[in-house]
């Protein structure tokens, strides 16, 4: 896709949540949610994963765009949350390669030039990074 030349573009990374529909239970059924957002270009990926294994039949929304050229996207898939189990989103962005873990069981926030990350108790159900 080809951005108009009176239209300034320039790489932006990913602001990537994480989280599920309903409050997390384990051996409850669930939808794992994984949101992207305001990135440039639009060469993306997102894999849901459980144990480092990409979840089938995931649903992903259309690609679509928000003011001055940022992208955004969602991906979700029907899981229920065991105990010994890791959920995670994999995103990739052009050569950038980056997974986010759902259900982390502490506070935990990492902030350097490119990244900022927030992961809240899965029981919160809401993990943001950008």
């Amino acid at each position: 896709m080809s951005v108009p030349p009176s239209i300034p573009s320039r790489e932006a990374p990913p602001k990537v949540r994480v989280y599920s529909r309903n409050h997390g239970e384990y051996g409850k059924h669930n939808v794992l949610i994984c949101h992207v957002s305001v990135f440039h270009p639009p060469d993306i990926s997102i894999q849901l994963l459980r144990n480092g294994v990409e979840i089938p039949r995931a649903n992903q929304t259309d690609l679509a765009f928000e003011q001055g050229w940022q992208f955004h996207l969602t991906k979700s898939v029907f899981f229920k949350p065991e105990a010994e189990e890791e959920y995670a989103c994999r995103v990739r962005h052009l050569k950038n390669l980056k997974t986010y873990t759902w259900g982390e069981d502490r506070i935990h926030t990492c902030v350097n030039t490119e990244t900022h990350i927030t992961i809240y108790n899965k029981f919160t159900d809401y993990i943001e990074f950008t």
